[in-house]
C-alpha cells in the first residue's frame, strides 16, 4: 500500500501506530518497536519509500489505560489507578514506570532513526497515555 501511495505521487507517509514497549498497544496487530525484526522491516519500508522519492514518518505511541495488549506481566498503565469503563483496573504509574515509558519512548525514536525513518510524530491524542496525564477525569495525582 505504501509502495503504491508513494508511486502516486505522495511525498510522506506517517505509520499508523507504533507501541513503544509491551504495555502500550490497542491491538496485537499493532506495530512494536520493541520487537526484534522491527529495524530489519521497518528498513526495508524505508528504503522502498525512499526510492520512489517518500517520507516515512513513523507514529510513536503508548495507550496507557486503553491498552488491550500486554505483552509484558502486569496491567495497563494510566496516570491513576482506576477501574476502567470495561472493568478492568488500571495501575498507576509509579516514578520507576514513567522514566520507563520515557526510555522506551527514546529507544523507539532511536531504532525508528536507525532504520531510516526521516522524523518520528508522538500519537497521544484519543485519549492515549500523554492525553490521560493532561486530563483532569484519568489523572487524580497530586504531588507537586
Amino acid at each position: 500500500m505504501y509502495k503504491a501511495l508513494a508511486k502516486g505521487g505522495v511525498g510522506t507517509i506517517i505509520t499508523g501506530m507504533v507501541g513503544i514497549d509491551g504495555s502500550s498497544r490497542v491491538s496485537p496487530i499493532m506495530l512494536s518497536a520493541y520487537g526484534e525484526f522491527y529495524v530489519p522491516e521497518l528498513r526495508m519500508v524505508a528504503d522502498a519509500l525512499h526510492a520512489l522519492q517518500c517520507n516515512l514518518v513513523v507514529q510513536l505511541s503508548h495507550c496507557g489505560r486503553k491498552a488491550t495488549c500486554i505483552d509484558s506481566a502486569g496491567l495497563p498503565l494510566g496516570p491513576s489507578e482506576v477501574t476502567d469503563e470495561n472493568g478492568t483496573l488500571v495501575a498507576a504509574m509509579t516514578p520507576e514506570d514513567i522514566a520507563a515509558v520515557t526510555a522506551s519512548l527514546a529507544d523507539a525514536a532511536a531504532k525508528s532513526k536507525e532504520a531510516g525513518a526521516d522524523a518520528g510524530q508522538l500519537h497521544w491524542g484519543h485519549g492515549y497515555l500523554l492525553r490521560q496525564c493532561l486530563s483532569a477525569y484519568c489523572n487524580k495525582r497530586n504531588e507537586a
